[in-house]
Order: C-alpha cells, then structure tokens, then sequence
C-alpha cells in the first residue's frame, strides 16, 4: 500500500524519475484513488506535469478514470488550460466525450474558459 500512495505523493512533487522507476518496476497499480477519486494521471494533470503524464500514460494508466466530481484527466487540463497535457491525453486515446457530474465535456469545459487552443485540440 505504500508504493500505492507513493506514486500520488510523487506525481504531486514532480519526481518525474521516481514516478518512471515505479512504472518501470511494474510492481504499482497505476489507477490508485485518493480519498477524492484521483488518480497520479489526474493529478499530473491538474499540476500540469507534463513528463508524468506522459510516462503514466505510456505506462498504460486507464486514462478515462472519474474522481468523485466526475473529473477525467481530460477535463482538468482542460479547466487549467494545460494543451501540452490534453494534446497527449488525447493522443493516448483519452474519450473527449464523458460527461462531469454537472454534464460538461472537455470541450464544454474550454468553450467556457473561451479557450481557442483547446477547442481546436478538443474538436479535431
């Protein structure tokens, strides 16, 4: 449970080598929930960690996961406008489609933000 709890504590930090050792290692379940429903992908994305989410999703982290708002990795990117981070969500295969507990989609969420980028990136 340790190494469990480590791979959020270290996604949150940043510790982009720690986090790719872990993966690497095979030996942390990468879909792990805080007590909010994030997962180390929603988390890189939320702090925009764009090295982690690459490697979480390289490392064959479920990328469509919802926390307990109804929050994807997708969407929090989005809200943040981060597109370094939804561009390789999408390329990972991200669904751009799932709905938020108040019925919003990604691009519900940048047409909100007024955000030209992601629209496009969300769109295409």
């Amino acid at each position: 449970m340790e190494q469990q709890q480590n791979i959020l504590s270290l996604t949150i930090n940043n510790k982009v080598n720690e986090v790719i050792d872990l993966i690497s290692k095979k030996e942390v379940d990468l879909n792990i929930q805080d007590v909010n429903g994030s997962t180390a992908l929603m988390i890189a994305s939320y702090f925009n960690h764009l090295e982690i989410t690459k490697a979480l999703i390289e490392g064959g982290a479920e990328l469509d996961i919802q926390n307990k708002k109804g929050d994807t990795a997708l969407m929090l990117a989005s809200y943040f406008n981060y597109p370094e981070n939804v561009e390789a969500l999408i390329k990972g295969g991200a669904n751009k489609n799932i709905k938020d507990n108040n019925g919003k989609t990604a691009l519900d969420i940048a047409k909100k933000e007024n955000n030209k980028k992601l629209i496009e990136l969300l769109t295409n």
